[in-house]
Order: structure tokens, then sequence, then C-alpha cells
């Protein structure tokens, strides 16, 4: 990554610093503040993985906008001889990343999977032979902490509101 990044300018401004990527294991986040820009980046990582004989998958490649009023934004980047698929969500790292950059997708997703996991615990439940202690403990390890584990990005059209409704969750769940 440092030889495919290395002289480019692209990327986004945090607080002074130009940060170009995000990287977690083999997942690379590629950060841009226009088309032309992230495809330069798209096109440096995809001729250095060669170098490597590693190759870019297109199938797990997607293009994300993200900011207001981005859903008639349009980018059409490239990799190879195909364009990447846009996408309004997608999941990364177990958080759900959103186009607007609104947290209710992600906290709508962990209620989701939270009450699978409760529901299929219903022998567990219903045990006579398990204390509620134990019940207790079990809902709070594999039930809670899928809800309480804070979202990466706390925000929605309102903060207020969702930090609000987070805080909310939190306490009834305690």
């Amino acid at each position: 990554m440092l030889l495919a990044l290395d002289g480019s300018d692209a990327g986004v401004c945090v607080n002074g610093s130009t940060i170009s990527n995000l990287r977690f294991a083999d997942d690379i986040s590629l950060l841009a503040n226009s088309d032309m820009d992230l495809q330069q980046l798209v096109n440096k990582v995809d001729g250095v993985s060669s170098w490597f004989g590693l190759t870019v998958s297109s199938s797990k490649t997607e293009v994300q906008v993200v900011g207001r009023d981005v859903s008639q934004v349009a980018m059409h980047i490239k990799l190879g001889s195909g364009e990447l698929n846009q996408v309004d969500k997608f999941v990364y790292l177990g958080g759900t990343a959103c186009s607007d950059a609104s947290c209710d997708k992600d906290i709508a997703r962990r209620i989701g999977i939270a009450a699978g996991v409760a529901w299929n615990l219903e022998i567990i439940w219903k045990a006579k032979d398990i204390s509620k202690e134990t019940k207790v403990l079990v809902y709070r390890s594999l039930v809670q902490s899928i809800l309480l584990s804070p979202p990466r990005k706390l925000r929605s059209k309102n903060p207020k509101v969702a930090l609000n409704l987070w805080q909310k969750l939190r306490k009834k769940l305690r």
C-alpha cells in the first residue's frame, strides 16, 4: 500500500492531515474528494498489487459517495476493463456505512441481529435447570453486547435524536 500511494496528493483532509486510505487486514478503503482522485488511487493500488502477483477483486470492490444529498451523484470508477458498482450502503467491520452518513440503518441492523440471537436462544430461556443468573449472563454476553457496542459513527440526520435514542436503548437494556 505504501508503494501504491507514495507521492499521491489524493485523499481527504482530516484535522490538517490528508488521509487516502484506511486498512484492516486485507481490506482497504480508499478516500478521495473527487472521482478523478479516486480513479487515480484505484489505478495505483491495482498496478502495485499486480507487481506482487495480487489482484483486486472487481466483484468485491465497491464505490460509495458519502455526504448530504448524494443520491444523484454517479461515480464511474473503472478497475481493469470493468466499471465498479456504486452502492448506497455496505457492511464493513460489522458496521453499516451509509451514503447519507447516518447510523439509522446500522442501529436497525444491530437490533435485528440481536433479536435473531435472542430467538435462537429460546431453549436456554425455557430451560428449568439453568438459573436466572446464568440466563442473565448469557443475555448480556450474547444479545446485549451486539446492541451496545457503539456504531462507528453515531450520526443521523438529527444527531441529538440519534444520540438520545442510543442512550435510551442502553438504559433500558441494563
